[in-house]
C-alpha cells in the first residue's frame, strides 16, 4: 500500500516561471508612466512661465484682489478703485515715517489714491498693522 502514495510524492507538480518579458514590460511601463507625468508637469510650468512672460502685471493683480478680498474681511475698503500695492522690503529706511513705525519685511501697503487712504498689512500675522489717510500729492507719512 505504500508504494502508491510513494509514487504521488515523486510525481513532481510543473511549476512555470514567470517570463521575463513580463518583468521587462512593468519596467518599461513604470518608466513611461513617470516620463509622462514628468512631461505634463514640465508642460504646465512651461505654459505659466509663458503666460508670466507675456501678462508680468497677471501676478501682481492677482495677488492685490487677494490681497483686497482678505482685508476685506475685517475692514470695509473703498469701493469702485484697484489699489496700488507696494512691499516693505527695507524697515530701516522708513523708521522716520510714523507709518511705517511697526513695519517689518515683507508687509505689504495698499494705497487708495482716490479714496485717500493707505493700510500697512501683515500677511504672515494677517494683522492690519496700520491705516493713515492721504492727500493728493502727499507721502505715505502720518504725523
Amino acid at each position: 500500500m505504500k508504494a502508491p502514495q510513494q509514487k504521488m510524492m515523486e510525481t513532481k507538480i510543473p511549476t512555470f516561471a514567470e517570463p521575463r518579458r513580463t518583468r521587462f514590460s512593468k519596467k518599461w511601463f513604470l518608466l513611461l508612466g513617470i516620463l509622462i507625468i514628468l512631461a505634463g508637469t514640465a508642460f504646465y510650468f512651461f505654459t505659466k512661465y509663458q503666460e508670466l512672460k507675456n501678462n508680468p502685471e497677471a501676478a501682481n493683480d492677482a495677488e492685490v484682489a487677494a490681497l483686497v478680498e482678505e482685508i476685506g474681511m475685517v475692514m470695509v475698503l473703498p469701493e469702485g478703485e484697484t489699489p496700488t500695492l507696494a512691499t516693505v522690503s527695507d524697515p530701516e529706511l522708513l523708521q522716520g515715517q510714523a507709518f511705517f513705525r511697526n513695519a517689518k519685511e515683507g508687509d505689504k501697503v495698499l494705497i487708495y489714491t482716490t479714496a485717500g487712504k493707505v493700510i500697512l498689512y501683515d500677511p504672515i500675522a494677517k494683522k492690519i498693522v496700520e491705516v493713515a489717510p492721504i492727500a493728493a500729492g502727499e507721502g505715505v507719512s502720518q504725523e
